[in-house]
């Protein structure tokens, strides 16, 4: 399967920032984040704010579809210390930011190595929101959306791959 690089759409927790020598500047970046996301988070559309509560680093895609402007994902989440979940997210009148649908196929979101590294949330020019990701292996895509719904279920270890 091809690991094909694409374009960057993240802004805060990019490839070259997991690069970074320093520890000062690799820390810098957070409080400097959370800040952004203090000053939108009024501005963000119908169910985005539920995105910040979840912790997708380490996620695991187990299943995904992107049909007509509806970009539905299962996402395994969490930990053996806090246990696990099923994150199915469903976003709405969706464009898909850095890669096209071919290339997300071609990437492997299911794919054994493939993990959410880091995730990130903005507000876009047209009055949407972006959600952001950095996969693993290094990549990054991201989603433009004006609706999402979160649906959490418990899941087991058993379920990572």
């Amino acid at each position: 399967m091809s690991k094909k690089k694409v374009s960057h759409v993240m802004r805060w927790f990019t490839c070259e920032w997991r690069g970074l020598d320093s520890d000062e500047e690799y820390l810098a970046v957070f409080p400097k984040y959370l800040e952004h996301v203090a000053a939108i988070r009024d501005d963000l559309v119908p169910g985005a704010a539920a995105i910040l509560e979840l912790d997708l680093h380490d996620g695991q895609v187990q299943e995904w579809s992107d049909d007509a402007g509806l970009f539905v994902w299962r996402i395994l989440i969490g930990d053996l210390q806090r246990g696990y979940q099923l994150a199915t997210i469903t976003y709405s009148n969706t464009d898909l930011l850095g890669m096209d649908g071919v290339e997300l196929t071609a990437f492997g979101l299911m794919g054994e190595d493939a993990e959410i590294l880091h995730d990130e949330i903005d507000v876009a020019s047209d009055g949407r929101t972006d959600h952001r990701f950095l996969f693993w292996p290094y990549t990054e895509f991201g989603l433009r959306f004006s609706q999402v719904s979160i649906d959490l279920v418990p899941a087991s270890s058993e379920q990572r791959r």
